[in-house]
């Protein structure tokens, strides 16, 4: 298998934490992380109910209007400039009560480049479950960046509005 290497010392994923919500909730939350080169998020997130929600994703509690999104599918492109978090799927009526699984990798900061915040990579599928049988929407692969340069220390997962459901799991590793 490959392994990633320098200096004789291979990088390895550690498992900083997983949080879940049956009854729904307004986060799910990883906190108190060592704070590593890259961060990966598994999910498998959404509403309880019919609703235009979207997910998002926040680094380190940062909700401001300070993440840049740029996504795309099947369906074509769509840009946030100006988001309170990493928007993980289109922002329009079109999502209509779907559920979310994917992976997400965050990059922290590096002053040895132009830009030195934080960027994003993720890769999402949903699920529309408002036909019988539940069938496949949309697959979605987005990049993005928020002006941070702190070490990333916790992961929120949040619905656009109401409450998220579902599990994570953050993951993390130090480039050697």
């Amino acid at each position: 298998a490959p392994e990633w290497a320098a200096g004789g010392a291979a990088a390895v994923w550690t498992a900083d934490g997983t949080d879940s919500s049956a009854a729904g909730t307004a986060s799910l939350q990883v906190a108190a992380m060592t704070g590593r080169d890259i961060t990966q998020v598994l999910f498998h997130v959404g509403p309880n109910a019919l609703t235009t929600a979207y997910p998002m994703l926040r680094v380190n509690g940062i909700s401001t209007n300070t993440y840049k999104v740029r996504n795309g599918n099947n369906g074509g492109l769509y840009t946030n400039t100006a988001a309170t978090g990493y928007i993980l799927d289109e922002n329009t009526g079109s999502n209509l009560n779907k559920q979310y699984s994917g992976e997400m990798y965050i990059f922290k900061g590096n002053s040895n480049l132009a830009f030195t915040g934080n960027t994003m990579k993720s890769i999402l599928g949903s699920l529309n479950t408002t036909v019988a049988p539940p069938g496949p929407h949309l697959n979605t692969h987005g990049m993005g960046n928020e002006n941070s340069t702190a070490a990333i220390t916790q992961i929120d997962m949040v619905l656009s509005a109401g409450n998220i459901f579902g599990d994570i799991q953050v993951n993390s590793m130090d480039y050697q």
